[in-house]
Protein backbone atom coordinates (compact mmCIF):
# COMPACT_ATOMS: atom_id res chain seq x y z
CA UNK A 1 0.00 0.00 0.00
CA UNK A 2 1.29 3.16 -1.43
CA UNK A 3 1.22 6.81 0.85
CA UNK A 4 -0.45 9.25 -0.64
CA UNK A 5 0.08 12.72 0.92
CA UNK A 6 -2.26 15.40 0.46
CA UNK A 7 -1.14 19.69 0.39
CA UNK A 8 -3.66 21.74 2.47
CA UNK A 9 -4.44 24.76 0.07
CA UNK A 10 -1.96 27.11 1.56
CA UNK A 11 -5.18 30.55 0.88
CA UNK A 12 -7.11 28.74 3.67
CA UNK A 13 -6.20 30.29 6.77
CA UNK A 14 -8.35 31.05 10.65
CA UNK A 15 -10.95 28.40 11.68
CA UNK A 16 -11.25 25.85 8.81
CA UNK A 17 -12.94 21.92 8.68
CA UNK A 18 -10.70 19.28 8.06
CA UNK A 19 -13.21 16.88 5.96
CA UNK A 20 -13.63 19.81 3.26
CA UNK A 21 -12.74 18.19 -0.70
CA UNK A 22 -11.35 21.73 -1.68
CA UNK A 23 -9.22 22.78 1.61
CA UNK A 24 -6.95 19.89 -0.18
CA UNK A 25 -4.62 19.36 -3.14
CA UNK A 26 -6.34 15.88 -4.14
CA UNK A 27 -9.71 14.96 -4.17
CA UNK A 28 -11.03 13.96 -0.71
CA UNK A 29 -9.62 14.90 2.29
CA UNK A 30 -6.77 12.62 4.40
CA UNK A 31 -8.15 9.78 6.38
CA UNK A 32 -6.61 6.76 6.22
CA UNK A 33 -3.55 4.92 7.42
CA UNK A 34 -2.21 5.33 4.43
CA UNK A 35 -2.55 9.34 4.28
CA UNK A 36 -0.30 11.60 5.17
CA UNK A 37 -1.53 15.20 5.59
CA UNK A 38 0.90 18.20 5.12
CA UNK A 39 -0.01 21.52 6.82
CA UNK A 40 3.26 22.82 6.56
CA UNK A 41 3.20 25.08 3.56
CA UNK A 42 3.57 28.62 3.17
CA UNK A 43 0.41 30.03 5.06
CA UNK A 44 0.00 33.75 5.53
CA UNK A 45 -1.87 33.18 8.92
CA UNK A 46 -2.90 30.87 11.52
CA UNK A 47 -4.55 27.68 10.90
CA UNK A 48 -6.80 26.13 13.02
CA UNK A 49 -8.40 23.09 10.97
CA UNK A 50 -10.91 21.35 13.06
CA UNK A 51 -12.10 17.78 12.50
CA UNK A 52 -15.39 17.86 13.96
CA UNK A 53 -17.06 14.66 15.83
CA UNK A 54 -15.08 12.80 12.96
CA UNK A 55 -11.81 10.53 13.97
CA UNK A 56 -9.10 10.85 11.69
CA UNK A 57 -6.87 8.49 10.69
CA UNK A 58 -3.45 9.46 9.46
CA UNK A 59 0.03 7.80 8.54
CA UNK A 60 1.76 11.30 8.67
CA UNK A 61 0.86 14.71 9.66
CA UNK A 62 3.07 17.61 9.10
CA UNK A 63 2.23 20.82 10.19
CA UNK A 64 4.03 24.77 10.74
CA UNK A 65 3.79 27.23 8.12
CA UNK A 66 6.99 27.52 6.03
CA UNK A 67 7.08 31.01 4.96
CA UNK A 68 5.75 33.38 8.26
CA UNK A 69 6.08 32.41 12.30
CA UNK A 70 2.13 31.01 12.50
CA UNK A 71 0.40 28.85 14.57
CA UNK A 72 -1.15 25.58 13.28
CA UNK A 73 -3.99 23.49 15.60
CA UNK A 74 -5.49 20.48 14.31
CA UNK A 75 -7.65 18.17 16.25
CA UNK A 76 -9.79 16.84 18.29
CA UNK A 77 -10.36 13.15 17.24
CA UNK A 78 -6.77 11.79 15.67
CA UNK A 79 -5.59 8.56 15.64
CA UNK A 80 -2.29 7.48 14.10
CA UNK A 81 -1.65 4.59 12.55
CA UNK A 82 0.62 3.39 9.40
CA UNK A 83 0.25 0.64 7.64
CA UNK A 84 3.03 1.31 4.85
CA UNK A 85 6.01 -0.09 6.02
CA UNK A 86 8.41 1.51 3.07
CA UNK A 87 6.96 4.98 4.72
CA UNK A 88 9.08 6.05 7.77
CA UNK A 89 10.12 1.98 8.45
CA UNK A 90 5.99 1.45 9.36
CA UNK A 91 5.89 3.87 12.41
CA UNK A 92 3.45 6.81 12.14
CA UNK A 93 5.36 10.44 11.31
CA UNK A 94 4.16 13.54 13.14
CA UNK A 95 6.58 16.61 12.04
CA UNK A 96 6.06 20.36 13.32
CA UNK A 97 8.60 22.33 11.63
CA UNK A 98 8.49 25.46 9.48
CA UNK A 99 8.96 29.41 10.29
CA UNK A 100 6.53 28.24 13.19
CA UNK A 101 6.33 30.00 16.10
CA UNK A 102 3.85 27.70 17.70
CA UNK A 103 1.97 24.08 16.20
CA UNK A 104 0.25 22.22 18.37
CA UNK A 105 -2.45 19.07 17.70
CA UNK A 106 -4.87 18.83 20.39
Amino acid sequence: MAVTEFNWNPALTGAQEWDVDGNWDQPGFPNGSAHVANLSVPLAASLAAASGNSEITLAGLMIGGTSAPVSTSVGEFFRFRNDDVTFNNGNALIVAGGATARASAH
